[in-house]
């Protein structure tokens, strides 16, 4: 049962499609050595369940190819973190290029001798099974296999399903119909299948649905701050036009240098303060703008000085923008509520440095510094944990410290990082520097 030939067989053809598989979901080897042991385990589980399905399925070879496909899905799954439209795609395509990798060879095989008399069966398969990969190597590196993925993957939803259910559907119709015939485990497997695409259609058309309804929210509660924004940008561009006429006719009425200087300052100052809001609209995500804008108002009501500097305009992050938005505005939140009348908070939107290709945007960042207490290992855990709040308790209490957990839960999620440091900075008008609490977040 356990020959070797079949062991070496399973292991290759097990590796050739798992590594064609991660190829086309875009998984490339990790720098961590704990992810690296951790991805090399569950490829060798895969192969492990392969090769007793193999030996196993001689009478169920078609469940056999259905708990394959699940447990590739499985394993691809958790080692990509791709999603599953792309898993999905990419094990077909594996199969698909297997297939037509070992075709060739196999009609080859059996041109030379269709009894396989020169060659026992277990070489055979594996004469078969290294020269298909050998095959998917070279279609890897000269046939645009990645780009026929992604056209794939651009191909709506709904017209995969409804492929999938018109095969399922006859599949079905096979076992009550005397003109189509098939053997029953395949009706059994298409009618499952049937039962799952109909599961995912209902649950794939509510998720829809519900993201419809929070772009919704988000937009009838951020377009009107936006509105307000370029209303008063309009407003402010008004009054720049009357000011620069005031200053064109500064030299004809000062009457000496001093007063000229000291209204071109007085001038300068004015028009400086309200031109801070006008960066945000070079945002390509509009909520994220009506959001600054906000935070920026209501942190001058409290006397809160909201120092915003926007590195990056533009940005390729795995966050959603309405993610990013609650990312920004809890940490904005957190940070005008620590802070006092006359504190300034430093806020930057992504990074001087590029850290990838200069041709690609880079990922999205944002760090927040505001005064607060020392960031030490203790406090730091504390304020990612669910229910910790280091503000006055009130009605609102149970509503407190969800705020830091839920940005945490995201970030992981999307393999971003989160870094908690602190500051000594100095002040232009104080004697000695203030300590800031920062928080930075790149995705």
């Amino acid at each position: 049962m356990f020959s070797p030939v079949a062991i070496i067989t399973s292991i290759i053809q097990s590796l050739t499609l798992i590594g064609f598989m991660l190829y086309l979901t875009g998984y490339y080897l990790p720098r961590k050595n704990i992810v690296y042991v951790h991805s090399a385990t569950l490829v060798v589980i895969s192969i492990v369940i392969v090769y007793f399905i193999q030996v196993y399925d001689n009478e169920n070879i078609y469940l056999g190819a259905l708990i394959s496909f699940i447990q590739y899905f499985i394993i691809v799954k958790i080692i990509s973190h791709a999603p599953a439209k792309n898993v999905m795609t990419a094990i077909v395509m594996a199969f698909i290029a297997q297939f037509l990798t070992q075709a060739p060879v196999l009609f080859f095989v059996m041109y030379l001798d269709h009894d396989f008399s020169f060659i026992t069966p277990g070489l055979s398969t594996l004469l078969i099974i290294v020269c298909s990969t050998f095959f998917i190597l070279l279609s890897i590196h000269f046939l645009p296999i990645k780009s026929l993925y992604r056209k794939i993957l651009s191909i709506p939803e709904f017209v995969i399903f409804s492929i999938f259910f018109i095969f399922t559907f006859i599949g079905i119709m096979a076992f009550f119909s005397n003109e189509i015939q098939a053997p029953i485990n395949v009706t059994l497997i298409c009618f499952v299948v049937f039962l799952i695409l109909t599961f995912a259609l209902v649950t794939l058309f509510a998720v829809h649905s519900q993201k419809k309804e929070q772009a919704i929210h988000y937009y009838e509660t951020y377009l009107l701050i936006l509105d307000e924004m370029i209303l008063n940008i309009r407003k402010t561009q008004h009054n720049h036009n009357n000011t620069i006429q005031s200053i064109a006719s500064l030299p004809q009425s000062a009457p000496d240098y001093n007063t000229l200087a000291s209204a071109l300052e007085r001038y300068s100052k004015y028009m400086a303060q309200d031109t801070i809001p006008t960066q945000f609209l070079h945002f390509e995500n509009k909520l994220l703008a009506a959001l600054l804008y906000n935070k920026y108002c209501l942190a001058l009501e409290q006397d809160i000085l909201l120092d915003i500097a926007i590195h990056n305009h533009f940005y390729d992050s795995k966050l959603t923008e309405f993610q990013i938005v609650d990312v920004c505005g809890i940490l904005l939140d957190n940070a005008i509520e620590a802070s006092h009348a006359g504190d300034i908070i430093y806020v930057e939107i992504g990074s001087l440095i590029q850290e990838i290709s200069p041709e690609r945007n880079s990922a999205f960042s944002i760090t927040v510094k505001n005064p607060g207490p020392e960031a030490t290992q203790d406090f730091i855990k504390k304020i990612f944990s669910v229910g910790y709040t280091s503000k006055a308790t009130s009605s609102l209490s149970a509503e407190r410290g969800l705020g830091l957990p839920y940005i945490k839960s995201v970030i992981q999620k999307h393999h971003g990082y989160i870094e908690v440091s602190n500051e000594m900075i100095a002040l232009d008008d104080a004697e000695k520097p203030f300590r800031y609490f920062i928080i930075h977040i790149s995705v």
